[in-house]
């Protein structure tokens, strides 16, 4: 269940940088006489401007990021509580108490053998 909110987590991550870059780009046309550019790319954020190119790919990364992630951790969760037919719940581990030296204070405490 832990790794399938960690995929949520950076798959949202992913779509919210790869929608970022796309939205942070601007395109200026200008009519113009003679041999200049008619249009000037710009950026509000320069930080973002080299992930531009990769802005559909993060958006689509991040978005099967979030679903994959999304998947593992109702299984993960199904799985622990045993909602799911055919999985069992994990058993708690066995543990057995050990009466130390017969003090009152050491047969409370728990020993787990494994």
């Amino acid at each position: 269940m832990g790794s399938g909110l960690v995929l949520v987590v950076l798959g949202g991550f992913g779509v919210i940088l790869g929608f970022a870059a796309f939205a942070n780009y601007s395109e200026k046309c200008y009519v113009t006489p003679g041999g200049f550019p008619p249009c000037i790319t710009q950026y509000q954020v320069a930080l973002l401007a080299p992930l531009y190119p990769l802005s559909m790919e993060l958006v689509l990364l991040g978005l099967v990021l979030t679903i994959l992630g999304t998947g593992l951790t109702y299984v993960g969760y199904s799985k622990a509580t045993g909602t799911i037919k055919g999985a069992t719940p994990r058993e708690p581990k066995k543990s057995a108490v050990a009466n130390v030296s017969g003090t009152p204070l050491a047969s409370a405490v728990t020993y787990v053998i494994e």
